[in-house]
């Protein structure tokens, strides 16, 4: 029988949200942030929209560091234009 992608992504060498969040001390909403703001890499594994994760090793530190993202953000204006 063949492996789901899920199984065979583990096997290579992927981990879980949960233990990446274990592995760098955030909690598991600070690790889909991270991922949705580039600085994690990772792949999605299935049609629930459960992703993937390579481990911290191969994760740069500044990824890891807690301080927040040094990109411009817009804000709301007058009459929602922007």
């Amino acid at each position: 029988k063949l492996k789901s992608l899920k199984e065979r992504l583990l096997d290579g060498g992927m981990i879980t949200k949960k233990q990446l969040s274990a592995m760098l001390g955030v909690c598991r909403t600070t690790i889909g942030k991270l991922r949705r703001q580039g600085r994690l890499k990772a792949r999605i594994c299935n049609d629930q929209g459960e992703w993937l994760y390579w481990p911290p090793e191969q994760i740069s530190p500044l990824a890891a560091s807690p301080a927040e993202s040094t990109e411009p953000r817009v804000t709301s204006t007058a009459g929602d234009a922007v």
